[in-house]
């Protein structure tokens, strides 16, 4: 699952999908109270990760403070391989294309260039991208992604700060067939995620 702080608060960004997080039921947005036992406030990301890892096999018990519940709730999760897919693809109703990105990695643009190869060999009249619970991760990967969707040269992101800033477009070359256009997201899509649906989002593609 992937963490961090909102608020000054210890949050789950999201529960990565088939983890021993996703299965024991974690949620976006659950605020972690306590780590086996142990307070969480003042905890840095990178404390409260190395009590959450351990052996494969062995279990840590969170306390969580979730919307809607009127009481912390407690709930163990047995420790584990990580092991899991960046990109997942079908197709629905024999004619939608459906991608799930779990995460941007260095392999995300070439699986999704595989969902295009697939789609492209049937009658595909259009493409649901499903970035929900999508955490984020390389921001080359997610630009690559965008510009599968996006006309070369479209603003993707920029960055700026003390250095001048720095624009990122959609690259020449990268854009598949243009079908219609479905985005998903969620409160756990963020960072990467956030980047690819608001430019898709700006742009009028999706």
């Amino acid at each position: 699952m992937e963490i961090g702080i909102r608020q000054d608060r210890l949050t789950i960004i999201a529960p990565i999908k088939g983890t021993p997080a996703d299965q024991a039921g974690i949620h976006s947005g659950d605020v972690i109270g306590q780590i086996e036992g142990e307070s969480t406030s003042g905890m840095t990301t990178d404390d409260a990760v190395k009590r959450l890892r351990g052996e494969p096999g062995t279990s840590v018990t969170l306390t969580l403070i979730r919307e809607g519940e009127s009481e912390p709730l407690e709930i163990t999760i047995t420790r584990d391989v990580i092991r899991f897919r960046s990109v997942e693809f079908k197709v629905f109703r024999g004619d939608i294309g459906y991608i799930r990105i779990n995460q941007f990695r260095e392999t995300t643009a070439d699986d999704v260039d595989n969902a295009f190869d697939a789609f492209n060999q049937q009658e595909i009249h259009g493409i649901v991208l499903d970035l929900r619970s999508n955490p984020g991760g390389l921001l080359r990967s997610a630009v690559e992604v965008a510009s599968d969707f996006l006309e070369p040269g479209q603003l993707i992101v920029y960055t700026q700060g003390k250095q001048p800033r720095e624009n990122y477009v959609a690259e020449a070359g990268k854009q598949k067939k243009q079908y219609p256009l479905i985005v998903l997201v969620n409160g756990g899509s963020a960072s990467g995620s956030e980047i690819v649906a608001a430019a898709i989002k700006d742009h009028g593609r999706g």
